[in-house]
């Protein structure tokens, strides 16, 4: 990591002066006003090309696991509302809304037309369904959503085909905000889908068979407002390769290192957009269990200050209570630190922890009660598998995660989850390709992007 003063983020205030950067334009469909980077720039009837550091898992929705998963998901999926820059909610599918005086029932109308990829209208009782099957989604991983919209908590009625109602038994005066959440993204599935059907502006070219290297994807005619380029492919970055930027190569590459970042950022025809969404990392522990917090994370968030997590642009969360991890623990002998294989900042996370966790301190260089810790690998099957048996009490290893922020957070609420840092990507865009956009979340908007007709390729 750079530190915080070096960063090429910085650099982002320097961008946003610029004329074409901040300018305002109208959604269509009732949708809001969106902060465009130079959003009518792009040519339509591109081909664009941007390359992504790992291979996006449809399985992963409605929670990615990394910042490319993330970055496809916001394609290709709608919430009802989304967050504006003032942090209230805006319509998305949901056209409006209105509650009672208390804030028990809310009523939301849906966008009209509101059709999914294949063509289906999407109607009140889909929404309801999405959000049951996020549900079961998220208990079967071991999460628990900000807040849950199934029965006795909520009650949901359909009263028209594009009128649903939710009621509360206690007031929810901020529904329309907590629903702009990722995790709440309206989907449908079938046998043979490989993705689950949404109604973004984009989709994917084959939602049926299953994706073995990246993703291309089309515009989808039944939204209001379809993406504006032919054809939109993620790539994947060659390991271990510098990526080529240009006329003869991508158009743009998520960035999550940042010695490459802050090479790249040294050329005149590159620009970067620093990706507001983030990645939250923290240590669950079984029931009992402790590490001594203490102990190691002072350390390790001075090494994250320092940048010397080699693949990470980490900072470490502040003002976290580590009163409850004081103790030494009851391990005695070794333990084993378990972390997404795909994940390369959470194995050094592991790896960093482990190594300052068995560090013997200078007070208690005769105590022998540390424990020894070792780091495993998991794929994206044994980690929910994991994840879920550590909750049931049938696991007594710690295990490192990475969540997205604003979504779903591990079902343990008793303090043995220690958040301890969270990362940032960048998207390093070529001079050639305009229509870059923040909605007005701050997520990346896609669905404008084209190739620059002075700029285009020979």
């Amino acid at each position: 990591m750079i530190p915080a003063t070096r960063r090429p983020f910085a650099r982002m205030a320097a961008l946003l002066t610029l004329p074409a950067l901040l300018s305002a334009c109208a959604g269509s469909g009732g949708n809001p006003a969106r902060v465009a980077l130079d959003a009518d720039r792009g040519a339509a009837d591109s081909e664009i090309r941007i390359l992504l550091p790992t291979q996006p898992d449809a399985d992963s929705f409605p929670f990615p696991r990394n910042a490319g998963e993330a970055l496809v998901f916001a394609q290709f999926y709608e919430t009802l509302t989304e967050l504006g820059p003032d942090g209230r909610a805006r319509p998305a599918l949901a056209d409006s809304w209105k509650s009672d005086s208390e804030g028990r029932v809310w009523t939301f109308t849906l966008r009209h037309p509101a059709r999914f990829w294949n063509g289906r209208p999407m109607e009140a009782a889909d929404v309801a369904a999405a959000w049951q099957w996020t549900r079961k989604q998220a208990g079967r991983r071991g999460l628990a959503l900000p807040i849950d919209l199934a029965r006795p908590a909520a009650r949901l009625r359909f009263p028209e085909a594009n009128l649903l109602v939710i009621e509360f038994d206690e007031p929810r005066p901020d529904l329309p905000e907590q629903l702009a959440a990722a995790c709440f993204a309206v989907s449908a599935g079938g046998r043979r889908f490989r993705w689950r059907l949404g109604t973004g502006p984009c989709r994917p070219e084959s939602f049926i068979q299953a994706v073995s290297v990246g993703v291309v994807c089309l515009p989808h005619a039944g939204h209001p407002r379809p993406a504006r380029w032919r054809r939109l492919e993620f790539g994947l970055k060659a390991v271990d390769a510098m990526p080529v930027l240009g006329s003869s190569g991508a158009d743009a590459l998520l960035l999550s290192d940042p010695l490459l970042e802050n090479y790249l950022l040294r050329r005149s025809d590159l620009r970067l957009v620093e990706m507001p969404a983030e990645l939250r990392f923290g240590l669950l522990l079984p029931p009992g269990q402790s590490l001594g917090a203490s102990r190691w994370r002072p350390a390790l968030e001075q090494d994250l200050r320092n940048g010397y997590l080699r693949h990470s642009a980490a900072e470490p969360l502040a003002d976290v209570d580590t009163g409850a991890w004081a103790g030494y623990g009851a391990w005695r002998g070794s333990a084993v630190i378990r972390y997404d294989v795909a994940n390369a900042v959470a194995g050094e996370l592991a790896s960093r922890i482990a190594a300052l966790a068995t560090l013997p301190d200078r007070w208690d260089s005769g105590n022998d009660g540390f424990p020894r810790l070792l780091v495993r690998p998991l794929n994206a099957v044994e980690l929910d598998r994991y994840l879920a048996a550590a909750l049931a009490g049938r696991r007594t290893d710690p295990l490192l995660l990475a969540l997205w922020s604003g979504g779903a957070s591990p079902a343990a609420v008793d303090g043995r989850y220690l958040p301890l840092a969270r990362t940032r990507t960048g998207l390093a865009v070529h001079e050639s390709v305009g229509g870059l956009e923040l909605g007005g979340d701050g997520v990346l908007r896609l669905d404008r992007l084209g190739r620059l007709p002075s700029r285009s390729r020979p």
